[in-house]
């Protein structure tokens, strides 16, 4: 009897027990949509101008974001902690990563998402006149001390807040400029990535 005890406390204790999921390696990609601040659909004006997807990379503390043509959008190079942004096949701007970022209010949100059958928690952060509300799944992760120095955009605020896990849904609420962009992960693939991945395209001039 005993015996029947102990066995059924070692398979309780090994139902309950998981391993950490890895580090997140691969590919997110993510569907974009618009509407006003009086919530009428503007999708068809803005993508244009933002794309319909975002195709986002990342390997360590590098990524990079294609849009759905595979047009280079964003690349993020770590060792240099530079964030450049692309458009129509062109290096628009260079910003630096480290430069201080401004102050930003960070706010937990209590009611979950549910994304891909994944559920993800909520963070909201205002910075720059510019609310961004997060969802994240512990799952999708990578290590946030990689981006403690990344400053722009408030994404070390972010990484520190999720403790390191990737949004899988965010929106914008841009009330200067009149919309909110929503963009929800359609597609998570891990995968393996290589460096070169993440060099500077050699189709663009810096």
């Amino acid at each position: 009897m005993k015996k029947a005890a102990f066995l059924s406390l070692i398979i309780v204790l090994l139902a309950a027990f998981r391993p950490a999921p890895a580090e997140f390696e691969g590919r997110i990609i993510y569907q974009y949509s618009f509407t006003d601040l009086q919530g009428n659909d503007i999708t068809a004006k803005l993508t244009p101008y933002f794309g319909q997807q975002q195709r986002y990379f990342v390997k360590g503390a590098a990524y990079k974001a294609l849009n759905e043509r595979d047009e280079w959008v964003q690349l993020y190079e770590p060792g240099a902690n530079v964030y450049h942004y692309f458009a129509g096949g062109k290096l628009v701007q260079t910003f630096p990563a480290g430069d201080p970022a401004g102050p930003a209010k960070t706010t937990r949100l209590t009611k979950p998402e549910t994304v891909l059958g994944r559920s993800c928690q909520g963070v909201q952060i205002e910075a720059d006149g510019v609310a961004t509300t997060y969802y994240f799944a512990p799952d999708v992760w990578v290590n946030p001390a990689l981006y403690r120095q990344h400053n722009f955009g408030h994404w070390n605020t972010l990484m520190e807040a999720s403790k390191g896990a990737l949004p899988l849904m965010f929106s914008s609420v841009n009330t200067q400029q009149g919309f909110i962009m929503k963009a929800v992960a359609i597609e998570v693939t891990p995968m393996q990535l290589r460096a070169e991945d993440f060099a500077f395209p050699a189709s663009i001039q810096k």
